[in-house]
């Protein structure tokens, strides 16, 4: 005889049980288990993933979910954590799994308060199709037997027969070595015998095996915030709570046979189904044309013609259209498409961009016809059967970008309009990363941050722990020795669970009833989600959309509203801007939708667009698998005309000419296909995706049936099979070109902004990344380049975000670290009503003190807002909080209804007069002021501590800190230090940890024992040194691993640099040149490059020239006319 597990918790008991969905259908086939039951704590996050992988291995599966019971009401939400049971709840029945769904869902829509609670009201109203077993030590009734109330516990058992039945209830019995567990046992047996229920064995299953204990103890110790040596912390008590085998079971409860027996007799009860291949999607209302056929007829035949106003000539277009409008009625989906429709509209009606399209959507004439894609698909070549298969009937996938500041506005019209009962976000779950769990996890057993942090950064981002022990030997080293053993075994015993909800990026699910008909439902903080993440929404049939929120759209809104010409959106439509395609040649793409890396900067190089079409092509060729294929470098070869360009059959160049021979699209595999072997393009579809998987066995079952067709379409057999041999290895590498498209439309928009108005894009770009000041600084950077100045901030000049000013940019106010909107709209709105601010109490006087505090007035005097008032920082600084004084004085004072000293108001124009003194304070130094601006910028703006450095740093550096991750393996950089923290390793050893800066960025280093005795005395903060060691690209960002330091003195004496000059032909410079390198004899190597205007000749010194470049020599070499530093 068998035994089923009937209680038991997958890692969907958040931080909780540890079992992988995965492994428990594994180990009940292993086991030949008939059924499995999983519940989780107060929810059923995963009740669909588990349905169908067990079915799949033909498993039963018995949904349920261990509830929290409060013991009074789930309205009750004052005082501190209430008293709530554990009672484990099955579904019997598809009714039992509705009313299970429902239960769910209240405990979290309404019972919520420290945990999703449900009362036996809610119990008694959703009765129907459910088994209760009176659950584990914390239930009702083992909580009342320990109390010593067993008349009460009693009472409660017979209150569940009464909303179950005797023959749905069952009195659980469990052994897991507790001793309260122990205590209760013969007092619940009694209860079943004088109530004449059953009893039934579980294990509380919380992980899979006995030894995986320990690392479920440590997870629990992630969930509760404690540490494993804390004696008063939650833990389970034993290490029994794993996945016995029926024998363990029989064996456990020999003496009562009965108990394992009933857990097949539920097992049988227990058939609940899930409703799969229905559509919910809701009914589209119009009061104008009630018949949605009817509209959605009438929206297509009316936007053809607007799209398209030669479409009653053409009958290309005519038949391509009632193609799609076909296929679209016939599968079910044209109420789909009008609530599409009617979003996008809405959005546009409201001034909300709407993106030109994303994924295969944009290859519909209807979605074109509608508004809801922006892209021409006949022109493009883009296929409709990519994006919806008739034979492959599964709902449309349209995903819609609008801007971050308009997406909140797009979701609340559908509450409002479909019924907020009836729309929902998607759930999605975070997981234990390997970064984060190794950290987790080394808090728990109390490992030292510094040590761990190290280790972590050590793992690449996106990689396992696994995976970073094969590739990283060191790392490897330090798992294995004793010190981080335990660390690392957990971690990979708990690597990948689930950690945490979030919710989901974009998907948003629409339903034709209220949700909780079709999933349990969640909320947290005040937001509901579904509690089935987007794996489970396609099986149940619910609608769903990407509501995206993509920021290059308010980039460009703002963008064309500052430059404020109407005829701006017709330009950027016109794709053949000859600036923009000389910007995008030459790779100034810094800031340009999908084009910035350094990577792709290099490919527009290469390729040097001249069209829309290489835009397209240039998306798809950046991705890992054509870079690592080979196939760039065909595509660029073919282009340029290096090899000629040959065809296995001549139709194959019409659908790949366009690609210089290279199959680059998924669509052009679908077009070869169809017109080589006569596939349909539904057919073709199938075709694409097999191949798309990768998968030799799935792709070779189209073989026969391609070259079959192609022979008897007149291809001799032999190039058909080379053809299909072709699209079999490229094909994996194939890109979506409607995808690609879409998105060529916003990197030529950013493009084009970028090309012909410089200061309002960089503008609304910089305003785009306020809260980052990493990119802040590398777009600022970008404006230096391209000579755009770059303005402080000024309370008297800026506006909330960037601005264009004259031939700048003005730095916005919020984007001062701890400034938010509500100041910096009050400074802007006062002084657009009351004029120019005269001084900081002034400013104090006249804002709102509910839209300022002291910190964010310190920032504003830090960052030099109020420079142009007062540069004496210092002064402003100290006479802070007496300004803040007297503005809340003058406040109360208004508030009061007085007048001012002249009768005025705080929107006067006329300031009060200044009748306090600012005390004698000399100004901050420039080192102090830069600092001022790097706490609250995150980053030097008007200069940098190291420009008067930079050019001896150049002699003796090999690369910066924005190169380490392509730097070889020493590094020499020149750097500020701008922060010195001592630490110990586990070991004991001492180390050194720097924060250091350059002018491209900032990053850390390390400095270990030995290395740190000998240089600690140079790393002081504010230092300026020379950085030597190894990069360790490992790390995000990469850091240093420091080997020495010198100072910039010492590096003139010690290393061989190279000066690297600039002169202009003249033999008097020359000479006084050479006088100065005869005088200063060093190490440093100097190369000179002469120009005459026309030419340049490069020349190396010998040796006997070399120098030390003191700072004085220096000064003296670069005061000769002509002489520069090259670069």
């Amino acid at each position: 005889m068998s035994f089923v597990h009937l209680h038991l918790h997958t890692d969907y008991s958040l931080l909780d049980g540890a079992c992988r969905l995965g492994d428990v259908i594994e180990r009940c086939k292993a086991m030949n288990m008939p059924a499995v039951a999983v519940t989780d704590h107060g929810n059923m996050f995963c009740a669909v993933d588990f349905y169908c992988a067990a079915v799949k291995r033909g498993i039963r599966p018995i949904i349920g979910y261990e509830a929290y019971l409060d013991a009074q009401s789930r309205y009750i939400k004052t005082g501190g954590q209430r008293d709530t049971y554990h009672l484990t709840i099955l579904a019997r029945n598809t009714t039992g799994y509705h009313n299970l769904m429902k239960l769910a869902s209240i405990a979290y829509l309404e019972g919520f308060y420290y945990k999703p609670r449900i009362d036996m009201e809610v119990i008694r109203r959703y009765n129907e199709g459910l088994v209760i077993l009176s659950g584990c030590v914390k239930s009702e009734l083992c909580t009342r037997i320990l109390n010593g109330d067993y008349e009460g516990a009693k009472k409660t058992a017979r209150t569940f027969c009464d909303i179950v039945g005797r023959e749905h209830f069952f009195i659980e019995l469990q052994r897991n070595g507790l001793e309260e567990q122990r205590q209760c046992e013969s007092h619940l047996l009694r209860i079943a015998s004088e109530l004449g229920v059953g009893v039934v064995a579980t294990n509380d299953v919380h992980y899979i095996d006995k030894e995986d204990a320990d690392a479920q103890d440590v997870l629990l110790c992630i969930n509760t915030g404690k540490t494993v040596d804390d004696p008063k912390r939650m833990r389970l008590g034993s290490s029994e709570f794993y996945f016995k085998t029926p024998e363990q079971m029989r064996t456990l409860f020999a003496d009562i046979p009965q108990a394992v027996e009933n857990t097949l007799k539920i097992a049988e009860m227990c058939h609940p189904e899930i409703e799969s291949n229905q559509l919910h999607i809701p009914p589209f209302h119009s009061d104008d044309i009630p018949d949605n056929l009817k509209l959605f007829r009438h929206l297509c035949e009316e936007g053809v013609r607007r799209r398209y106003p030669d479409f009653d000539s053409r009958q290309d277009l005519q038949k391509q259209l009632h193609h799609e409008m076909h296929i679209i009625e016939r599968t079910g989906f044209v109420n789909y498409f009008l609530v599409v429709w009617d979003i996008v509209r809405y959005a546009r009606s409201k001034g909300i961009s709407v993106g030109p399209g994303r994924g295969s959507a944009a290859g519909s004439i209807v979605a074109y016809s509608l508004g809801i894609t922006d892209i021409d698909p006949m022109k493009y070549g883009l296929l409709f059967e990519r994006f919806l298969n008739p034979e492959r009937i599964s709902m449309p996938d349209i995903d819609i970008d609008f801007p971050p500041s308009g997406r909140d506005e797009v979701i609340n019209y559908l509450h409002t309009r479909y019924g907020s009962d009836c729309v929902a976000q998607l759930i999605t779950f975070g997981t234990l990363q390997a970064r984060a769990v190794i950290r987790d996890v080394a808090r728990v057993l109390e490992i030292p941050l510094p040590e761990v942090d190290a280790l972590a950064k050590r793992i690449p981002q996106g990689s396992t722990i696994d995976e970073a022990l094969k590739d990283d030997a060191t790392l490897a080293s330090l798992a294995a020795d004793e010190t981080y053993n335990r660390l690392f075994k957990i971690s990979r015993q708990i690597e990948g669970l689930s950690r945490h909800t979030s919710t989901h990026a974009a998907g948003v699910v629409i339903g034709d009833k209220p949700l909780i008909e079709y999933c349990p439902l969640y909320r947290a903080d005040g937001e509901t989600t579904t509690q089935y993440p987007m794996s489970a929404r396609e099986y149940i049939g619910l609608m769903k959309m990407d509501i995206l929120g993509l920021a290059v759209l308010d980039v460009i809104k703002r963008s064309v509203e500052d430059i404020g010409d109407e005829t701006i959106e017709a330009q950027m439509s016109d794709l053949s801007n000859k600036k923009t395609y000389s910007l995008l040649q030459k790779g100034e793409t810094k800031g340009v939708f999908q084009l910035e890396s350094d990577g792709m900067r290099n490919l527009l190089i290469r390729i040097k667009p001249t069209k829309f079409e290489d835009l397209i092509d240039i998306l798809a060729l950046y991705r890992p698998g054509p870079l690592g294929s080979g196939m760039v470098e065909n595509y660029i070869k073919n282009r340029k005309g290096d090899e000629k360009i040959s065809y296995l059959h001549p139709a194959l160049k019409e659908i790949l000419g366009p690609t210089y021979g290279v199959i680059l699209y998924q669509e052009q595999v679908m077009r070869i296909a169809n017109v080589l072997a006569g596939f349909s393009l539904t057919e073709a579809d199938h075709l694409r995706k097999a191949m798309g998987k990768k998968k030799v066995e799935i792709a070779e079952e189209y073989r026969e049936p391609f070259i079959k067709g192609a022979v008897k379409r007149g291809v001799p057999q032999e190039i058909a099979e080379k053809v299909y041999s072709q699209i079999a290895e490229f094909a994996y590498y194939g890109f979506n070109k409607s995808h690609s498209t879409a998105y060529a439309i916003l990197a030529y928009r950013t493009a084009f902004l970028k090309a012909n108005f410089p200061r309002h894009f960089m503008a609304a770009l910089l305003t785009s990344e306020e809260g980052s000041s990493d990119k802040l600084y590398e777009y600022i950077e970008d404006c230096r380049r391209s000579g755009i100045r770059i303005l402080p901030p000024d309370i008297n000049k800026s506006l909330a975000h960037f601005s264009v000013e004259g031939d700048c940019v003005r730095y916005g106010l919020t984007a001062i670290k701890g400034v938010g909107h509500r100041t910096a709209d009050e400074i802007v709105a006062k002084r657009a009503k009351g004029g120019e601010y005269r001084s900081l109490f002034d400013l104090c006087e006249r804002l709102d003190t509910r839209t300022y505090n002291k910190q964010s007035l310190e920032a504003l005097i830090k960052a030099g807002a109020l420079d142009s008032i007062n540069p004496n920082r210092a002064q402003l600084l100290a006479v802070l909080e007496e300004a803040i004084e007297t503005g809340a004085a003058h406040q109360r004072d208004i508030e009061k209804g007085q007048k001012g000293l002249f009768g005025s108001s705080s929107s006067s124009t006329i300031a009060m007069p200044q009748v306090n003194r600012l005390p004698h304070i000399p100004p901050p130094s420039e080192m102090q002021l830069l600092a001022m601006e790097k706490e609250s910028l995150g980053f030097y703006l008007t200069s940098h501590p190291l420009i008067r450095f930079k050019d001896r740093i150049s002699i003796f550096s090999n690369t910066t800190i924005s190169d380490l991750q392509k730097a070889k393996e020493k590094v020499i950089i020149g750097v500020i230090i701008e922060g010195v923290t001592k630490r110990r390793s586990k070991k004991g050893d001492p180390y050194i940890q720097l924060s250091v800066s350059d002018l491209t960025g900032s990053t850390e280093a390390l400095v270990f024992s030995r290395t740190a005795e000998r240089i600690e005395p140079i790393l002081k903060e504010d230092s300026v040194v020379l950085l030597i060691g190894n990069p360790d690209t490992k790390r995000s960002p990469p850091s240093i691993l420091v080997n020495d330091a010198l100072t910039l003195e010492d590096a003139s004496e010690k290393l061989e640099g190279e000066l690297r000059l600039r002169i202009e032909a003249d033999n008097e410079t020359l000479s006084k040149l050479k006088t100065v390198i005869e005088k200063n004899p060093g190490k440093t190597r100097v190369k000179i490059f002469i120009s005459d205007g026309e030419k340049e000749a490069v020349m190396r010194l010998p040796r006997e020239f070399a120098i030390t470049p003191s700072n004085e020599c220096l000064q003296e070499i670069l005061s000769l006319p002509g002489v520069t530093i090259a670069s």
